[in-house]
């Protein structure tokens, strides 16, 4: 197998990785909203909002560098 990716999954990375992102930028919204707005509970839930943070930022953040790391790796 070559060393070299096709034009065409280099686009469905790019589009995974930004999808990935956007995936957790608004889960890391919705967790400020349920924790500091009366949305779900009134007076807000903090303890969820922050959990849906933290897995946001994970989620957002660490797993897609994880997945570069993964696709460079030789097969």
């Amino acid at each position: 197998m070559s060393d070299e990716v096709s034009e065409q999954e280099w686009k469905r990375r790019f589009f995974m990785l930004a999808l990935l992102r956007v995936s957790g930028l608004l889960m890391m919204l919705a967790g400020v909203f349920i924790g500091m707005t009366g949305l779900v509970k009134p007076g807000g839930m903090p303890v969820a909002g922050i959990v849906l943070v933290i897995i946001g930022a994970i989620d957002g953040i660490v797993v897609p560098i994880f997945l570069r790391k993964a696709w460079k790796r030789p097969e």
